[in-house]
């Protein structure tokens, strides 16, 4: 696949885990067993898809050259690509049904069940989190997947909010408008590294409410922000 492909294959596949963790998580605190064995198998399944499209470069502490920097590059851009399409369209419809504020809402909640039931897969691997009722971690899943998806979706709103111009700077050609939206992307693409950055940091801030001496790692969000940056 190459490293791009292989992040943008971890994505399609990491997606239905991460809703099957989201809606086992809001069902433990109702349905123990039923909740937990959800989130179980979304884990097992989140584990084997990491072995078998296990990046190149996995992490920031492993760069250490022009080359290990582009193969860490391109597996996380690989990564956000399938998100893309699906942000700007949601956005789009929420921009044609409310505006400005429809697109930022329908972007958000466009993230919302893939960073929830990522926070959830996190926590179900985190002995202290586990250590807080079923009702607090779906509560804390809902109050951190909210805020990175808030973050998240303020990049693709952006744009599709600066491509609904005045009718006269809308492009008069077919080149011009794939130029246009081209450059609205790449923007988005730039943007990505301060918001993957500030999404580290507000789920760190979430383990705090349960590993309070817990230390917030200020390298790995600044490697958030630099890897797509």
């Amino acid at each position: 696949y190459g490293e791009l492909g292989k992040g943008a294959v971890r994505t399609l596949r990491s997606f239905p885990n991460q809703v099957q963790a989201m809606v086992g998580q809001y069902a433990e605190p109702v349905a123990p067993e039923f909740g937990r064995n959800l989130i179980s198998d979304a884990v097992r399944s989140t584990l084997q898809d990491g072995r078998t499209y296990a990046p190149a470069v996995a992490s920031y502490k492993d760069v250490n050259d022009v080359d290990s920097a582009l193969l860490y590059g391109g597996s996380m851009v690989g990564q956000m690509l399938p998100y893309v399409p699906l942000a700007l369209t949601t956005a789009g419809l929420g921009r044609m049904a409310a505006g400005e504020a429809g697109a930022g809402a329908a972007a958000t909640g466009t993230f919302f069940p893939i960073n929830a039931g990522d926070y959830a897969i996190q926590m179900a691997q985190d002995p202290e989190a586990q250590a807080m009722t079923p009702m607090q971690r779906a509560g804390l899943m809902t109050g951190v997947g909210g805020a990175q998806s808030a973050l998240e979706g303020m990049i693709p709103a952006g744009a599709v909010n600066r491509l609904a111009t005045p009718r006269a700077n809308v492009p008069r050609t077919l080149g011009g408008a794939i130029s246009k939206v081209a450059g609205e992307t790449a923007q988005g693409i730039g943007a990505t590294g301060l918001e993957e950055g500030a999404q580290e940091l507000v789920g760190q801030v979430g383990q705090q409410t349960y590993a309070p001496g817990r230390d917030i790692d200020w390298a790995e969000a600044v490697a958030g922000q630099s890897a797509e940056c």
